[in-house]
């Protein structure tokens, strides 16, 4: 799963792996699994409408465009 909660992309998911392996005097099986989770936090100049996620052959593929509106510049506050 992808979700997006305010600045903070996660991405979870669950691993399942098994290997078989024979011989004339060998029978092995291996079993993997577990979950992830990988957390990233996004620049607030995003378009976040626009993120698209595609998982092709096991491989998952995150698409953060840039928003069209201009990062905000430092501004200076005068103390009075």
């Amino acid at each position: 799963s992808v979700e997006l909660d305010g600045t903070t992309l996660t991405i979870r998911g669950e691993r399942k792996e098994e290997k078989e392996e024979k011989g004339k005097k060998l029978h092995r099986v291996e079993r993997f699994h577990g979950t992830f989770m990988r957390s990233f936090t996004l620049p607030e100049a995003v378009d976040v409408k626009a993120i698209k996620a595609e998982m092709t052959d096991g491989v998952l593929q995150v698409h953060v465009p840039k928003s069209e509106v201009p990062q905000r510049k430092p501004t200076r506050i005068d103390v009075k």
